[in-house]
């Protein structure tokens, strides 16, 4: 993305030289019982968002997940995705008749990979009922995430009896997510881990309890200037600081294991994070801080997807007490040093701090 353009009528707009990294590829064959499967697809992205029926929801997602790049197999099985980065990705190929392969997270290389096989397994079905204050709830959406391999996504919305199916998933352990709240201001996913076998039905009824209190957390930094863009995470519960994670795949990858509440919030120059709907204990709150350079939606996301395995986390125990139902504290972050990409002038940006 070229940020700061500014396009006025009736004049050319010179965009000058822009830089780009050569892309990597991904190749390989797709199989099912050891017989090379022809027309299946295969998706490659930092996020894969479907529907319950196919790995590409036709509508909806979280940010970045309409980055996905994919591939149709040859006669031989063979299937080869170019302009991958150089960061994690997960991949996955699904054939409507034969089955799904298993999610798989392949870690950032900076070599393109080759021989990759993939293994088509019979579809497996899940099917729940969402309950809120102990009535079934019509229009949440539920989230269905490998535990595994957290960026492969699934979501449905309940109907109006509160009931949701997914009826082509692959084989594997999943972590399923009633969601509440709204983009920006914040999610918060009551779950539910369950496996899905081939050709089974699993099931996952999802029980929702809110409690009364909200948790502000501001991110802070040692010299008081407010940061930019910073991606607040919760986990409701006690975890052994020693197992905190560090970096943002860490991060990822124990949410998607952990049977706990969980959710996130987004914190803007300095904003507050409002968790709500929090009892009375223990919950752990972890801070991604993004660089000031990257501001707005889609420079965030352009970063992430570029340097986001190296984001450092911070996370710290907060334990809240009955009273008062609004309760504010702080979670000191250090700033990550902006790395451009290519054909940036590293010089160009406007300093974020160490």
């Amino acid at each position: 993305s070229v940020p700061g353009v500014a396009v006025t009528s009736s004049a050319l707009t010179d965009l000058g030289t822009i830089g780009v990294a050569q892309g990597l590829s991904i190749s390989g064959r797709v199989l099912a019982e050891g017989i090379p499967v022809a027309n299946a697809t295969v998706r490659a992205g930092r996020q894969i968002f479907g529907d319950g029926t196919s790995t590409r929801a036709q509508f909806g997602g979280p940010p970045g997940a309409n980055r996905v790049k994919e591939a149709t197999t040859d006669g031989d099985g063979a299937f080869t995705i170019s302009g991958v980065g150089n960061g994690r990705l997960y991949v996955v190929a699904e054939e409507p008749n034969l089955g799904r392969s298993a999610s798989l997270l392949l870690p950032g290389a900076a070599e393109s990979l080759a021989d990759l096989v993939l293994q088509l397994e019979p579809f497996g079905t899940l099917v729940g009922l969402v309950s809120v204050a102990g009535q079934p709830n019509a229009g949440t959406i539920v989230n269905v995430t490998s535990t595994t391999a957290p960026g492969v996504m699934n979501g449905v919305v309940t109907g109006e009896d509160g009931k949701f199916r997914l009826d082509r998933l692959a084989p594997d352990t999943y972590k399923v997510s009633a969601m509440l709240g709204m983009g920006m201001m914040g999610m918060r996913l009551y779950s539910k881990v369950v496996t899905v076998a081939p050709r089974q039905i699993a099931t996952a009824d999802l029980t929702v309890t809110e409690g009364p209190l909200e948790l502000e957390v501001t991110p802070t930094l040692a010299d008081g200037t407010p940061p930019g863009a910073v991606i607040v995470n919760h986990l409701v519960g006690h975890l052994d600081p020693a197992t905190y994670p560090t970096t943002a795949p860490e991060l990822e990858l124990l949410t998607g294991q952990l049977d706990l509440r969980s959710g996130f919030n987004i914190s803007v120059r300095g904003s507050a994070a409002k968790i709500q709907g929090l009892a009375a204990g223990p919950t752990v709150v972890c801070a991604t801080p993004l660089p000031r350079e990257a501001a707005g939606m889609m420079q965030s996301m352009d970063y992430l997807e570029r340097e986001g395995d190296r984001l450092r986390v911070f996370c710290r125990e907060f334990v809240l007490a009955a009273t008062p139902t609004t309760q504010a504290v702080s979670l000191p972050i250090e700033l990550p040093v902006y790395v451009p990409p290519a054909g940036e002038n590293p010089g160009s940006g406007s300093g974020s701090g160490s």
